[in-house]
């Protein structure tokens, strides 16, 4: 039944929308809380006025390469999931919804970030890479709902 596909489909956005989500307000809090001391909101304040507004540069370069790699780098790997679980048959299992090489990809995600708490990154550098990586699964997660409202035009 295609029900059951499309529903891992849309359930494979929410679990990218869930942790982009996450990231995103995490990254927003280091950049916005920032302690004084960090040089890159230093070294852009006098290029962009007051520390207030090298803030909003710094999300907004945050959120633009997120948008990129979203757009260009994780609209790839939504096809492939997509194409994954539609060619799966029934019965369906979540487990099913990546392959083991995926699965390896996000326990080595979830290590690096654990690691972060304990390297001694600045604030606003830290917080602009969890901007750029929330905001890219936030539109990978986008893609993942377009396929399912689209699957059974693409897929039957």
């Amino acid at each position: 039944m295609r029900a059951k596909h499309i529903g891992l489909v849309v359930l494979s956005g929410l679990l990218w929308l869930g942790i982009g989500v996450m990231l995103l307000v995490k990254g927003l809090r280091f950049v916005v809380y920032a302690e004084p001391g960090c040089k890159m909101l230093e070294n852009l304040t006098p290029y962009v006025g007051t520390r207030d507004q090298a803030i909003v540069f710094l999300i907004a370069l945050g959120l633009f390469a997120g948008f990129m790699k979203g757009r260009f780098v994780l609209m790839k790997a939504v096809k492939k999931v997509v194409n994954r679980i539609a060619s799966l048959s029934t019965p369906l299992k979540i487990s099913q919804i990546y392959d083991k090489r995926y699965y390896a990809l996000m326990v080595l995600m979830m290590g690096m970030g654990l690691a972060l708490n304990f390297l001694n990154i600045p604030g606003d550098v830290r917080g602009t890479v969890d901007i750029a990586i929330g905001s890219a699964l936030m539109n990978g997660a986008m893609g993942f709902f377009r396929s399912a409202l689209t699957f059974n035009k693409e897929y039957t």
